[in-house]
């Protein structure tokens, strides 16, 4: 830290070239933890500001606010040259800087009319807000990653989740931002190709793991990660590729090559480049093949949330999944990830993804505390745009200005350019592909200080370092207010979130969303009219219906991607009423267009034609749309209107109903004067697949003294034997097919001991328990047949592995324990010794180290 700070100093005093210092900069930061980067930011910021100046490109505001920004960073005064002084000088006042005696530091006074102001200075400051919830790992996480730990017991539970999927089986999994949801796809690819070099295994037992995002950019974004993890080989064939338009011919050839040959992994793409063309084609025949194991989709809200905003293909995947569980005969596994999933979304999901009986839903709804949360009420738009630019000069970079229209957006950027600020960009969904990609680039690289944006501006936004979140509008639900605060802090530093408006925003608001709801005369007015124009087929219940139709009202203007978007989330509504089922899409190349046609299969083939007929089937389910969006408008407008009467955490747990009450900060706490409030989310398992997990069968080394009895003891000698065969007895009983394994404390495990754990490699699933997650979890949810339980020497604990041990015996008639443990030790519920309570087997733990040595040529002393 000394050492960055003291590099800006230098450049401060013009005893470095800017230029020379962004280069100092990246070589010191760049093999650095993320928040020492995230606090580094500033400073590569000031140093462009400056570069930027010297260019003529660049604005003296811009500067200032980074030189604000840096002595917050890194909490001391810096000492500047009287070049810096005389050029600052005439915005200081605008940024709260005070120069004294060749010295620039911060003035902490804000504008009068923002409140609660004490409360902002955490974010300013970069105080850590994410807690250390990190349990231990297993020889398979540590091979791929090189860490020792999950995240969390949350991500293990999912990742574990997804290990032991079933064929068929679809898995909703939620888990927070920032919490490693990437590693739920790709952990069990890892393993399933043993790190994508497929030695010792067939590629068919393998397979691919196809995983859904809804950018390019992202899809980029995570091959590269995920590279850094498959890099046993060297040749692409065997390592995660993303797919997109566009792409070079001889890339995109070695992918479709690695697909029929079934020898790749991971194969990152998005909707539109998965659901036609050559590489839609590729799947299906390799489906036909069973190479295709795993359907990942990230961001599987974004299919319910965005509704017809978003794009046909995106709407259309669930029928392109059903396609490929069909050709695989039943067998491919799903996996729907989201950070934020409301209860409509799940429900949704639930039917254009689930089969009966064969759903997994497991809901870590954790909130985040990054956030620290203010809002404004101003009284019309005018004083709304006065207050806002002002305060921007104390808000921290980067910075996302958020607006509900384009033209708003338009608006706010020709004003801030006016007041001075010159590193503002404007994303909204008018943007083209190519301006996505360079707005991105910028962005990503801390040359865009102030993005102004719309919803538009969210998917494939991963930016850790993102410290400001302006809404200068009302969001028309929290659900979208919290997506999109939660693009700030995401490094684990405290963010601002900052809530601007005026009255006349419901309106706004109240007139958008009503513009982007089916309605009960739209989806009849469309419908008739697709049915009108529908061609048949061979089978006299199935029609091709063509997406560009338009509604007479609309014939004379140009069928796009929008009116597609409508159709074809009419069709989805239709087959979620029972009404249609969705067989297949076909796809028609234009010249600078795709049209879509859609074969579907009347189930209600004799009502089809009326439509009051189909005004009665649609309207419940219409009518309850619309109050749930009334409700949820309601909800924001409130808080917004009155946001001192309830804590935010409060509106958010009802949204999220499955997280607990988090908020770092709000104006109902400021004014009860707490600062923070913490609470743990347990993970809960919503629903289970009945489809059962099928374990291997033990060795001969421990199977024949469970046959009779449901407990074995494994006899230790003296207290001190876990850190002597700690790790053989662990390497040990996994290669004897334990699935289980009940730790006796929370410490991580040495690494040596994690290189004797089995890795990919021998494609062994097994999990390892600390008394943090075996004490607090149902049974019912510890996966494994067999649990071994290593006892602990303090009598206490032992008394709870003990009783643990009851539980999961009782919670399935085939469990059974094996217990590490000294048969002498104490059992207080019992008062009794263990070998007193227990009817069991009894074997030396070092008989049973050596057996198991002599029959496993892989085992390590």
């Amino acid at each position: 830290m000394d050492d960055i700070f003291e590099l800006g100093q230098r450049v401060l005093l013009g005893e470095l070239d800017p230029e020379q210092g962004i280069k100092e900069l990246n070589g010191k930061i760049i093999e650095a933890e993320l928040v020492l980067r995230s606090r580094s930011s500033c400073l590569f910021r000031l140093f462009y500001g400056l570069s930027r100046l010297e260019e003529n490109k660049g604005t003296v505001l811009d500067v200032a606010v980074h030189l604000r920004q840096f002595i917050f960073a890194f909490k001391r005064s810096v000492r500047v040259s009287t070049q810096v002084i005389a050029m600052i000088q005439p915005v200081a006042k605008l940024c709260g800087i005070d120069f004294f005696a060749g010295m620039a530091d911060v003035d902490k006074q804000l504008p009068e009319w923002f409140e609660h102001p004490e409360r902002i200075y955490d974010s300013y400051e970069l105080a850590p807000r994410r807690r250390n919830n990190q349990v231990v790992g297993d020889g398979i996480l540590y091979s791929m990653t090189g860490y020792k730990q999950y995240q969390s017991v949350f991500q293990k539970q999912l990742v574990q989740a997804s290990m032991n999927m079933q064929p068929g089986d679809t898995l909703i999994a939620s888990l927070p931002t920032g919490g490693g949801k990437s590693l739920i796809g790709l952990l069990p690819s890892y393993l399933n190709t043993q790190g994508g070099e497929l030695s010792g295994g067939s590629v068919e037992a393998a397979g691919l793991t196809i995983i859904v995002v809804p950018t390019v950019a992202l899809a980029l974004d995570q091959r590269k990660t995920s590279r850094k993890f498959f890099n046993g080989t060297s040749d692409e064939r065997y390592r995660p590729q993303a797919y997109r338009g566009g792409m070079p011919d001889h890339e995109r050839k070695l992918i479709l090559q690695s697909i029929e040959e079934g020898t790749l992994p991971v194969l990152y793409t998005n909707p539109e480049s998965l659901m036609h063309g050559q590489l839609a084609d590729t799947l299906i025949a390799s489906a036909v093949r069973g190479h295709v194991k795993r359907l990942v989709i990230d961001e599987a809200h974004i299919i319910v949330d965005w509704g017809n905003h978003f794009r046909p293909d995106f709407q259309f995947l669930a029928s392109f999944r059903e396609k490929l569980l069909r050709l695989t005969k039943g067998k491919l596994m799903t996996v729907l990830m989201s950070a934020t999933l409301t209860e409509w979304s799940v429900n949704v999901l639930r039917e254009l993804y689930g089969t009966e009986g064969k759903i997994t839903e497991i809901r870590c709804d954790a909130l985040r505390p990054e956030p620290t949360y203010f809002v404004s009420r101003h009284e019309d738009a005018a004083k709304r745009l006065k207050n806002v630019t002002q305060m921007l000069g104390y808000m921290p970079r980067p910075a996302i200005l958020y607006v509900n229209t384009k033209e708003d957006a338009e608006s706010w950027y020709k004003q801030l350019i006016e007041q001075g600020y010159s590193s503002v960009a404007v994303f909204t969904g008018d943007a083209d592909d190519e301006e996505r990609k360079a707005l991105l680039d910028q962005w990503n690289h801390d040359q865009i200080d102030i993005m102004v944006a719309t919803t538009a501006f969210g998917m494939g936004v991963d930016k850790p370092d993102i410290r400001t979140i302006i809404h200068a509008c009302l969001p028309e639900s929290f659900n979208r207010y919290y997506q999109e605060v939660g693009r700030g802090g995401r490094d684990g530093l405290a963010s601002i979130g900052w809530l601007n408006f005026v009255p006349e925003d419901v309106k706004v608001i109240r007139g958008i969303t009503s513009k982007t709801t089916i309605s009960v005369d739209i989806l009849v007015e469309r419908w008739m009219q697709m049915f009108a124009n529908a061609e048949t087929t061979e089978k006299s219940d199935e029609l091709w219906v063509d997406l560009s139709t338009q509604p007479p009202r609309l014939r004379h203007t140009v069928s796009g991607e929008t009116n597609q978007g409508w159709n074809a989330s009419i069709i989805l509504l239709m087959q979620r009423h029972g009404i249609l089922k969705v067989i297949e899409v076909d796809y028609e190349y234009g010249n600078k267009s795709i049209n879509r046609k859609v074969r579907i299969r009347l189930l209600e083939h004799y009502s089809i034609e009326d439509p009051d007929w189909l005004t009665k089937r649609v309207q419940p389910n219409r009518d309850e749309e619309r109050l749930l969006i009334s409700e949820q408008l309601l909800e924001m407008q409130r808080y917004a209107e009155s946001s001192e009467e309830y804590c935010i955490a409060d509106y958010l747990t009802r949204t999220y109903r499955y997280s607990a009450h988090v908020c770092g900060g709000c104006p109902r706490c400021y004014k009860l004067n707490v600062l923070q409030s913490y609470n743990d989310t347990k993970a809960m398992i919503i629903s289970r697949s009945n489809n059962a997990i099928v374990y291997p069968e033990l060795v001969s080394s421990l199977s024949p003294y469970l046959i009779a009895y449901r407990d074995l003891i494994l006899e230790t000698d003296d207290d001190s034997w876990y850190e002597r065969l700690g790790a053989d007895t662990l390497s040990a009983l996994v290669r004897a097919n334990v699935p289980l394994l009940i730790l006796p404390g929370d410490e991580p495990l040495p690494v040596e001991w994690m290189h004797k754990l089995p890795s990919e490699k021998e494609g062994r699933k097994y999990s390892l328990l600390e008394p943090s997650e075996w004490s607090q979890a149902d049974v019912r949810d510890c996966v494994g047949n067999v649990a071994a339980i290593m006892y602990s020497n303090t009598v206490e604990i032992a008394n709870r592995q003990y009783v643990w041990s009851k539980s999961y015996l009782a919670a399935n008639p085939a469990n059974r324990v094996i217990h590490i443990v000294n048969p002498s030790i104490f059992i207080m519920n019992e008062g009794k010794t263990l070998e007193h309570v227990l009817d069991a087997h009894m074997l030396p733990l070092k008989g049973f180290l050596s057996r198991q040595k002599a029959r496993n040529q892989y085992y390590m002393v």
